[in-house]
């Protein structure tokens, strides 16, 4: 599902027949244009008229027997026909409840049955017990005619209704991300907690190196606070890259990569807010452990454009900025060591240490005196790499808050985590009295509950005063409340039955090319993976020439990290061993 969009909807007929479900004119109890299809040997299902949320009838699909046995087994809501144009935008809305849904998922597609190829709408979603709506949009990756079916399935037993069900045109529709910080006062800096005073809150990295895979990249951050070093405040962000601590991504398929990231950049999560075709400048103060350290400045837009500069540093803290005019109206910034080989630097140094502070994106030509986003700022950890924990272990948050005014203040802070439906599990509030330009930080425990079990989001947002002459924020009418939600963090997190167990039957088509996410895929109780390093073209390139070092460091990181290895021999042959005139080959190397 798209998490916001821009454009705005073009008016549009409806696509679908009898959508709203009043019509029953054979009056067989079951709504005109709409039919139950599935493998009738594993799944008994009826499709019925039932009270709707608007209008009279909504459709009613009830399924009272299920056995998965095939593709086919399952319960669905269809109707055929709905054409769609390649390249046009589409948006699918209705409203949906259900009832002892064992399976609690509901699936969305389109499908052109002729060769049961996708049309561009596949998604999911999780109906409650009362009526709610939902909207999927997509663009059409196909024409599809007649031979199109509309569907809406499940793989349980259970009860869905479905009602005010429209398919209709749209325009375009422009693709919003996840998490926007909204703009700032524009006389102050964008990006949150830049001066690190309040921790690594709000921090991860990325790599510069390119990495063509589909694997993954770096997704946590690669470096430490350091309350040594400070330009600006008590912090700051030191980044070693060494060879003890050296990143190096492996991946399987379709080539082998074992890539030693040589510019691992600090970034911020989260996309900031700017304004296209506007000036902006990046800055950041750095200093390194030896003169002439290559340093990479960068800024990625959200669908959009790359701006980077490198610059040389030295062993003294100095301010260094990136101009930019952005072309989209979201961004995030990138900084960090850069010890890549180019032209200009054929032999670059092979260690560094560089130490990041005061952070600043602002609306200007050239950067002015830094300053912090908020002049109250907090963050939150979890006080360890990982945000994985097992079912007996209590979830550890530092809570780390920062006054950057000239006079004592009190945070208070409403903490909570809601579970995969979004109920809340668990809530705590917290007072926090700030001296005057000084951080604190506070640990607190969330004890393990039957409640607090699988996927898990935290919010801690900041409780504002009510204004004077007001009644306080929790007696207060809603009309009448201090928003609640002036300063926000949130953190993705998981608890799991722990597996300790030699082996399983589940495993991963490909191994993670980080070996903490292989740690905790182990955790988890996925011990295989299957490895597509011995193929023939990869152990043999040359008849006769037989080399097994990059699989063997495939293999054995896996083992290391405890998991059993299901090795491939996936292809045929190599290249020089195929029988194929050249002339019948195509496509790239991987494909012929």
């Amino acid at each position: 599902m798209l998490v916001g969009v821009l454009a705005s909807v073009a008016a549009g007929q409806n696509l679908l027949r009898n959508g709203d479900f009043e019509l029953d004119q054979d009056q067989d109890g079951r709504p005109d244009h709409w039919q139950a299809v599935g493998d009738a040997r594993s799944v008994t299902q009826q499709l019925s008229l039932d009270a709707g949320v608007q209008g009279r009838y909504s459709g009613r699909l009830q399924c009272t027997q299920f056995q998965a046995i095939n593709p086919a087994s399952h319960a669905m809501l269809c109707q055929f026909g709905v054409t769609v144009e390649r390249g046009k935008w589409y948006r699918f809305s209705f409203w949906a409840k259900a009832q002892a849904l064992e399976s609690q998922i509901v699936s969305v597609a389109l499908s052109d049955t002729s060769n049961w190829q996708n049309g561009g709408l596949q998604d999911s979603f999780c109906p409650g017990a009362d009526w709610t709506p939902y909207e999927f949009a997509f663009q059409a990756t196909r024409d599809i005619g007649e031979k199109s079916r509309l569907q809406i399935w499940f793989a349980s037993t259970g009860t869905l209704w479905l009602d005010e069900a429209q398919f209709v045109p749209i325009e375009r529709v422009r693709r919003r991300p996840g998490k926007v910080f909204t703009p700032a006062d524009p006389s102050r800096n964008e990006i949150p907690n830049a001066s690190f005073e309040a921790g690594a809150s709000g921090f991860g990295s990325a790599e510069a190196d390119r990495i063509t895979h589909w694997g993954g990249k770096m997704n946590r951050l690669f470096g430490t606070i350091d309350s040594d070093q400070a330009y600006h405040g008590r912090r700051s962000l030191r980044i070693d890259l060494n060879e003890e601590n050296q990143p190096v991504s492996y991946f399987d398929y379709f080539s082998l990569y074992r890539t030693f990231i040589r510019a691992p950049l600090a970034a911020n999560i989260g996309w900031l807010s700017v304004q296209p075709g506007r000036p902006y400048v990046f800055s950041v103060y750095a200093k390194t452990d030896r003169p002439d350290t290559p340093v990479r400045l960068a800024i990625r837009e959200f669908e959009g454009r790359s701006f980077e500069k490198g610059v040389s540093v030295g062993s003294t803290w100095q301010r260094y900025w990136l101009a930019f005019t952005p072309t989209q109206p979201w961004c995030y910034v990138l900084a960090g060591p850069d010890l890549r080989e180019t032209t200009a630097r054929p032999d670059p140094p092979q260690t560094a240490t560089v130490w990041l502070d005061a952070l600043q994106l602002e609306l200007r030509q050239r950067p002015t005196r830094f300053v912090p986003r908020e002049p109250l700022e907090f963050g939150i950890e979890t006080g360890q790499a990982r945000r994985v924990f097992g079912r007996a272990e209590p979830i550890p948050l530092q809570i780390r808050a920062v006054n950057a005014t000239d006079k004592p203040q009190i945070l208070s802070l409403a903490l909570s985590l809601t579970d995969f439906f979004d109920q809340e599990v668990w809530r705590h509030q917290l007072n926090l009295e700030l001296p005057a330009e000084q951080a604190v930080q506070q640990e607190l425990l969330v004890e393990p509950a039957d409640e607090i079990q699988g996927f898990l989001r935290l919010w801690a947002r900041q409780i504002l005063p009510a204004p004077p002459g007001r009644m306080g924020p929790t007696d207060a009418p809603p009309s009448a409340r201090p928003p609640q939600e002036a300063i926000e963090q949130t953190l993705r997190l998981a608890v799991i039955p722990e597996y300790d167990q030699a082996d399983s039957r589940f495993g991963m088509n490909h191994a993670y090319p980080w070996g903490y996410l292989l740690d905790l895929h182990r955790r988890a109780g996925l011990t295989w993976v299957r490895d597509w390093s011995l193929k023939w073209q990869d152990v043999e390139p040359r008849k006769g020439a037989f080399t097994f070092t990059e699989t063997d460091y495939q293999i054995r990181r896996d083992r290391e990290h405890g998991m059993k290895v299901l090795g491939l021999l996936p292809f045929p042959s190599s290249g020089w061993s195929s029988s194929m005139p050249e002339s019948q080959q195509s496509g790239d190397g991987y494909e012929k």
